[in-house]
């Protein structure tokens, strides 16, 4: 079995790594610590042990400093894991060497072989994350997965979170079997049940490693659940019906917080509080909120202000500060909107409760669009007006219901003003719409002779020399230098 896993495990190790040196050093290290295993195993007298070792350490010095030298001579300037390695292995065999050389045999050999046992550890670890990687990967590939719409509403953070729990069930059990080959423990069913025991004792309360362990656990498998049913939710009850995607995220995020709540207090029971006494706790953590974290809680109760009465929803288009922006996400904290140059503002909760906010979309989409438009004095005010509600009632993205309409406005200083008032379906569209309708209404006024005039100023010159027309009349008679 153990030579089974250390072939399996070298051989994808050394698959992976780098360059030719580095997997004939990894195919060496398995060799080795398989025939250090297979000697103890058969029974091998001490002292011919000692002296198998003593040589494998007068072997391993100069060949790891030539492994150094050649990647020193290819990478000079990176120094990475597998440089880490070489030294770390020379400098144990030096240590070996010189403790068997001193007499301290059993030192030595305790040495080397937990080292051997590392590595190979290493190496299986490394295997398992590989293989684990690669599983799930595959699996969530399968057509019958992929075509769940469970699967689907998860997205690619499946893999991710799948791949993470992987990772520390290996890491896990790879620590545990380290305390095992460094002699900690004698197997890794008692270092599990001797590391979990520990206990630390504050007043009336014991906190042991199970149970911080376990508060973990239960937390992490919460949030798990969590997403899971949200995604479940969205995928078979929301979205088949239709629901608004500012609602689906406000039902949502109400069911992270309660699912969240619930396993505290589980969490809270499996360490063995009292929930009474947890109560005087939260009772005098109360004060302390009210004093330093009032703005905090202000922030939490005022998002779930927002999830419950939805004044603004994920997906609103709102002003604030004479900032346009859409809402991307709702959080415990803040909400973040995007503005239309892409930029993400964090506004806090509270803001958006006790402060003005203009909601463009809170009912519907449908948003009016007002352009104002001076032509000169002196012009066919019917043609104007005319122009104006053709280029309204044209546009292709322009509602007939309201319809759209042109105006007079009044006499500016320099022209009469019209406006041209049309309603679209599309808030996001807006500044694109404005844009085609001021460059349409150019385009007929152009073709119909219309002009949009300059600004007009009178200048009035109060005190001015008696004698300057005769010195504009010299300027003008002198020729240029």
């Amino acid at each position: 079995m153990l030579t089974i896993a250390t072939v399996a495990g070298t051989t994808i190790v050394a698959a992976m790594a780098e360059n030719n040196h580095r997997r004939r050093l990894i195919i060496a290290l398995a060799i080795v610590y398989l025939i250090s295993e297979a000697l103890k195993i058969s029974g091998l007298p001490t002292p011919a042990y000692q002296l198998y070792e003593v040589i494998l350490c007068a072997i391993a010095i100069p060949t790891c400093l030539l492994f150094i030298r050649h990647t020193r001579h290819h990478e000079p300037d990176r120094f990475g894991p597998y440089m880490a390695s070489l030294y770390l292995i020379c400098l144990v065999s030096l240590v070996g060497l010189i403790t068997a050389l001193f007499g301290f045999a059993t030192l030595s050999i305790h040495l080397i072989d937990a080292v051997l046992g590392t590595i190979i550890i290493v190496f299986m670890a490394r295997m398992a994350v590989h293989l684990a990687d690669g599983g799930i990967t595959e699996s969530l590939r399968q057509d019958w997965v992929m075509d769940r719409q469970l699967v689907m509403k998860l997205g690619i953070r499946t893999a991710d979170r799948l791949k993470t729990l992987a990772r520390i069930f290996i890491m896990i059990n790879a620590g545990l079997f380290m305390l095992v080959v460094w002699g900690v423990y004698s197997d890794v069913d008692v270092a599990m049940t001797t590391l979990l025991s520990y206990e630390y004792t504050i007043g009336e309360f014991r906190i042991s490693v199970f149970m911080v362990a376990m508060v973990a656990l239960v937390l992490y498998l919460t949030s798990l659940l969590s997403w899971m049913l949200q995604a479940l939710a969205d995928a078979h009850y929301l979205s088949p019906r239709k629901i608004d995607f500012g609602v689906k995220a406000a039902l949502k995020r109400l069911l992270h917080y309660i699912l969240f709540t619930i396993g505290f207090f589980v969490a809270v029971s499996m360490a063995g509080l009292d929930l009474q006494k947890f109560t005087l706790i939260a009772g005098a953590l109360s004060v302390g909120i009210g004093f330093g974290l009032q703005n905090i809680v202000n922030n939490f109760v005022s998002g779930l202000i927002l999830l419950f009465e939805r004044p603004v929803k994920v997906g609103d288009t709102i002003n604030i500060d004479d900032q346009w922006g859409t809402i991307t996400r709702i959080g415990m904290r803040s909400t973040v909107f995007e503005t239309l140059d892409r930029s993400e503002i964090i506004v806090p909760n509270s803001d958006l409760i006790s402060q003005k906010v203009t909601n463009w979309t809170f009912t519907n989409n449908v948003s009016r669009i007002v352009l104002t438009v001076g032509v000169a004095y002196g012009s066919p005010l019917d043609k104007v007006l005319n122009i104006l509600m053709r280029v309204g009632t044209e546009h292709p993205d322009i509602l007939n219901d309201p319809e759209p309409s042109a105006i007079f406005t009044g006499f500016g200083e320099s022209s009469i003003d019209f406006e041209l008032r049309v309603w679209i379906s599309d808030i996001g569209k807006r500044l694109k719409i404005k844009s085609e309708l001021g460059q349409a209404i150019d385009r007929l006024f152009r073709e119909e002779e219309i002009t949009i005039p300059f600004p007009q100023r009178d200048l009035h010159l109060r005190s001015i020399e008696s004698n300057l027309q005769d010195i504009l009349k010299t300027q003008a008679q002198t020729p240029d230098e």
